[in-house]
């Protein structure tokens, strides 16, 4: 400990987080010198490369895999020791760091965009890609919420439910058989598109977790069908990794898939589908908001929760 400071240790963070030195230098406002030059005092008083070289940026040896929790952890509990109590709205200068899916910032943030502009125009809001990293994110204080099927079965993380989701089948308008499908046994023998992010091994639910996060990672029907009915179902012809570009593909083919009804009723002009009504919708898991729980006494932090929370009531016909 003798041969280390703070800023050595928001160094190993930054190259972590960026694998590359470049990047990382412009993070922390630093020139590369300087890093590198950090990362060889790193290097000398852990007795580790820590990161090595290879074609696509650095890679974590194990040494610095199994810092690299602990190290974020206690940067996130002094980032907020030394956060001010108080929180006013119209003079801050704060950067909030949401993770969300696609149609989270489609249909909810315009709403929280608005409330920004006129609460708290000085505010900034960053809006990051809702990938596999939430876990690390969250306990290195790089983003302050995640939203979307996203579940805490960690102490360390907070939740709180913010709208259902609702699923149904869809076809393209001509399709020759599925308007008539009236069964998920007839259902289970169409072809279809299955949707999945990520490459994480998932449940029979649809759902994988990562660091203390449950999230759903599909809504690939297969499972569920199987799951739920005890029948055999033709593997899905086609996997994407987000439910417009799926409705993209079901219009120009015979495939069907199941995506969010209101995804669905914002795009019927722009794609020719329309939903299966013989069969009940399918519900997913309910869109939370999910946050670490040191974060939880933060005053802005809290701002920003109930402004989110404000934006779900007043698009709530909208949401439901």
């Amino acid at each position: 400990m003798d041969k280390l400071d703070l800023n050595l240790l928001r160094v190993f963070e930054a190259l972590y987080e960026e694998r590359m030195v470049s990047r990382a230098a412009a993070r922390l406002g630093l020139t590369q010198s300087a890093v590198s030059h950090a990362l060889g005092r790193l290097r000398e008083a852990l007795d580790d490369p820590l990161f090595i070289r290879g074609a696509q940026g650095f890679s974590p040896t194990s040494r610095a895999e199994k810092l690299a929790r602990p190290v974020g952890e206690a940067l996130s509990v002094l980032r907020h020791a030394f956060t001010p109590e108080g929180f006013d709205p119209a003079v801050s200068t704060r950067e909030f760091r949401i993770a969300a899916g696609a149609m989270i910032v489609e249909f909810l943030l315009p709403s929280v965009v608005a409330g920004l502009c006129s609460r708290a125009s000085q505010t900034c809001l960053s809006i990051w890609n809702l990938t596999g990293e939430l876990a690390a994110w969250l306990d290195a204080g790089l983003i302050d919420l995640a939203i979307g099927g996203v579940g805490n079965s960690s102490k360390r993380f907070m939740s709180e439910p913010l709208f259902d989701e609702v699923l149904v089948w869809v076809a393209r308008t001509g399709h020759p058989q599925a308007h008539r499908v009236q069964t998920p046994e007839e259902l289970a023998q169409l072809p279809r598109i299955a949707i999945r992010a990520g490459d994480r091994r998932i449940d029979a639910q649809g759902v994988w977790s990562e660091g203390g996060i449950d999230r759903r990672g599909t809504t690939e029907a297969g499972p569920l069908l199987v799951s739920e009915f005890g029948m055999t179902v033709r593997t899905a012809a086609v996997t994407v990794y987000d439910s417009r570009s799926a409705l993209a593909i079901v219009e120009q083919s015979d495939l069907v898939a199941l995506v969010p009804l209101r995804l669905t009723a914002a795009n019927l002009e722009r794609f020719d589908v329309r939903p299966l009504k013989k069969l009940p919708p399918m519900r997913t898991a309910t869109i939370s908001m999910l946050w670490h729980r040191s974060r939880s006494e933060d005053a802005g932090h809290r701002w920003m929760r109930e402004l989110l929370t404000d934006a779900v009531g007043a698009f709530g016909a909208r949401l439901a």
